[in-house]
């Protein structure tokens, strides 16, 4: 056997792959895991600050400094962990270019798919849970909203249509924008139909913008033949349903002749958040911290009624308010204080103010599901255990926003 040549390296079995492919459940039960752990953590620091208070001692204070190193730690571990469950969004677009192929031939269309920001990353799971809601609204997309190469030419277009899915980060948010150059929403059409089936009674109070979202209404549609894509009025309400299981918002612009935008905002992450702790009626709940703007103490002086809709002036805006006892149907045992909180929660360009009796600080929680059963229950996002043993309901800022908008248009 001849030796290998001067300079040539030996041959080697060992593997030149980085990856290493892992179950998703075994990154759960690491995450839960690591939930435990801080919510030890807040325990260990808690007992801490109550012997530090009760009488100082060195014991005392050595145990706050052991559980500062503590949290330290435990923040590079849950970075680490929420960082092996991110994937590049790009995985899920290689998937809508077989649908676009297969529809746009279906329908004898021209169609050119565009992607933008295909290494933003997101959660695995909130990755699986959009993609039947991006393959839906492309859908749309081409059948409802791209023309004939002939009706594109006569109207002055180029015979191929173009859908762009368009992707990048803002703040603790992934936005996800999916834009076709078609026809656009006919807005009289969708009002003749939404007074049709009765959504509405009265058009001269609904602007252009709440028209839009009776395409999410279940049973609605515009187009008056039922094909495999489309026409049987079940889908929309569904996309927003699926994005809103997520804590996540979408949003409709149009415009006639030239195309329609759908902007889907989602949580980076639905694992471990840092949330605020509120109190109402006697009970807790929590608040994501990345949906939370700011919070204000007004009192009933502050609260004005337009249109049968509570709101308060915030510096030069309107900010609608939504009492959370009327929204959760709590039963309270005491008067209302005199003075309370308004939490001021965003989601996508959408404000509203949440009015609660107490604000108890903010921790980090674990989400855990609450299953199907709880799904038909607008903004709950699951359940939290605290470090005292207590288990609260996370609060989906999204689905309350929703909610709260539909019932006041």
């Amino acid at each position: 056997m001849s030796a290998p040549a001067a300079g040539t390296p030996p041959l080697s079995a060992k593997s030149i792959s980085r990856t290493v492919r892992v179950d998703i459940g075994k990154l759960d039960e690491l995450m839960n895991i690591v939930g435990e752990l801080v919510l030890a953590h807040s325990s260990i620091a808690a007992l801490a600050e109550r012997l530090r208070s009760e009488r100082f001692s060195q014991g005392a204070v050595e145990l706050g400094k052991s559980a500062k190193v503590l949290e330290r730690k435990l923040t590079d571990l849950q970075k680490g962990v929420m960082d092996i469950r991110m994937i590049p969004v790009g995985q899920l677009y290689e998937k809508m270019s077989r649908i676009v192929r297969t529809i746009s031939r279906e329908q004898g269309k021209k169609v050119e798919l565009l992607f933008h920001g295909a290494d933003t990353e997101l959660d695995k799971l909130i990755v699986e849970d959009i993609s039947d809601p991006m393959m839906h609204i492309i859908r749309n997309a081409i059948d409802h909203g791209i023309e004939s190469p002939e009706q594109r030419l006569a109207a002055g277009k180029p015979e191929k249509g173009v859908i762009r899915i368009s992707s990048f980060q803002k703040g603790n948010h992934v936005v996800i924008e999916v834009e076709d150059d078609g026809g656009g929403i006919d807005i009289e059409k969708v009002k003749a139909r939404a007074l049709q089936k009765g959504f509405v009674h009265d058009l001269s109070t609904v602007s252009d913008k709440e028209v839009l979202d009776f395409i999410f209404l279940p049973g609605f549609s515009t187009t008056d033949q039922v094909s495999e894509v489309s026409g049987r009025g079940v889908g929309m309400d569904v996309v927003r349903n699926n994005i809103a299981a997520i804590s996540g918002l979408v949003d409709i612009e149009t415009t006639r002749g030239q195309g329609t935008r759908f902007i889907i905002t989602l949580p980076i992450t639905l694992a471990i958040i840092k949330s605020l702790i509120i109190s109402c009626a006697g009970r807790t709940y929590a608040l994501p911290v990345t949906s939370v703007l700011e919070s204000l103490l007004l009192t009933g002086h502050d609260i004005k009624t337009v249109e049968r809709r509570e709101v308060t002036q915030l510096r030069d805006t309107t900010l609608p308010l939504l009492r959370l006892e009327e929204f959760l149907c709590l039963n309270r045992r005491s008067d209302r204080p005199g003075e309370f909180y308004v939490v001021v929660v965003g989601a996508a360009e959408k404000r509203l103010g949440v009015v609660v009796d107490e604000l108890l600080g903010q921790q980090d929680i674990v989400i855990k599901s609450l299953g199907e059963g709880f799904r038909r229950f607008p903004g709950i996002a699951g359940a939290a255990d605290l470090g005292d043993q207590r288990t609260i309901l996370v609060l989906d800022v999204g689905g309350m926003i929703n909610d709260t908008m539909r019932s006041g248009s």
